[in-house]
């Protein structure tokens, strides 16, 4: 019984949705990105590039409650290929800016200096 409770607990609980503007495209990240999350997210990114021509994307992780590092990995690659991340939590906005720099450092300036900023606004 304990050992199923455990189970459960160590399951990836990941919800993305996506939502299609006229001028941009809004992934909503909830849950944990971790993990096997981790691939669900690219794929849903890399959809929205393929359909979003050229709309901006923005990825919005008010309701992640916790990345690991494959998590920040893939974000910071987003970031260099233009995504623009936003957040309405206090962790969450101060990673963000940290993720900018990473990235910066590791890809170049590219999109990722003006793209993703953190933000107190909602969609």
């Amino acid at each position: 019984m304990g050992l199923a409770l455990l189970r459960v607990r160590a399951k990836v609980m990941l919800k993305i949705t996506t939502l299609n503007g006229k001028k941009e495209q809004r992934l909503i990240v909830e849950g944990k990105l971790v993990e096997s999350g981790v691939s669900e997210l690219e794929l849903a990114w890399n959809q929205a590039r393929q359909h979003g021509h050229s709309r901006h994307t923005v990825v919005d992780l008010s309701g992640v409650i916790r990345i690991d590092p494959r998590g920040e990995a893939a974000l910071m690659a987003m970031i260099a290929e233009g995504a623009r991340l936003t957040s309405k939590g206090v962790y969450n906005k101060h990673l963000i800016k940290e993720l900018v720099v990473r990235a910066l450092e590791m890809y170049g300036s590219g999109n990722a200096n003006s793209r993703s900023k953190p933000s107190s606004s909602g969609p």
